[in-house]
């Protein structure tokens, strides 16, 4: 049972992204927290995917991509609604 969901509403930026899930991985090598990561892209015109990539084999990441920039407020909700955790 996931016990923790961290929600990531992101647009661009995307060395803030990984900065972050850099830091969410080398927290949780020292914890047994159940966790899930979720992100959602707002139609992001940087590439995004090589960082998801890149940590999804180190955390459990669940990602969504909007087809279009729903706003930063939708965006927001759309990233809680991804979550399963307590």
């Amino acid at each position: 049972m996931i016990k923790l969901s961290i929600c990531i509403p992101t647009f661009n930026r995307v060395h803030f992204l990984e900065n972050c899930l850099n830091s969410i991985a080398i927290a949780s090598q020292n914890s047994t927290l159940k966790y899930e990561v979720c992100i959602s892209d707002n139609f992001s015109e940087e590439k995004i995917l090589p960082v998801i990539d890149k940590y999804n084999q180190k955390i459990n990441i669940i990602l969504n991509r909007n087809e279009s920039n729903i706003g930063l407020g939708a965006n927001i909700l759309k990233s809680v609604s991804l979550a399963s955790g307590d």
